[in-house]
């Protein structure tokens, strides 16, 4: 069964620490479009309004979801994405479950396993 979260963004340090206002994500999604909506940037294709995006790519930035640990009947949890761009780390519990560098290769990652305490 697929469940959805409601996530957050924010611009952290290399270390995944905030260093931003955090604000709405949508998942699956990018880093812009969330961000032109949190500071209503309007239609990037209209007059000079990509300039307001310039130097996003250039950030780290984080992803943050609350995981909800409900195992019943022996089902599994996993964290399933089609692809993610570029260098990323997954992480649970401040713990670092997963890492990749690449281009957009999927990832499943079983985190019930994963899971301290």
């Amino acid at each position: 069964m697929k469940k959805s979260t409601n996530w957050i963004l924010y611009k952290s340090d290399n270390l995944g620490n905030c260093i931003g206002i955090p604000f709405k994500a949508t998942v699956p999604g990018c880093v812009q479009k969330d961000y032109a909506n949190a500071y209503d940037f309007g239609d990037w294709t209209f007059s000079d309004n990509v300039k307001k995006f310039d130097g996003l790519e250039d950030n780290f930035w984080t992803y943050e979801t609350a995981v909800p640990f409900d195992k019943a009947d022996g089902q599994t949890l996993f964290f399933v994405a089609e692809g993610i761009d570029y260098a990323y780390d997954i992480m649970l519990n401040d713990e670092v479950i997963y890492s990749y560098t690449g281009m957009f290769k999927p990832a499943k990652v079983e985190l019930l396993n994963a899971k301290k305490g």
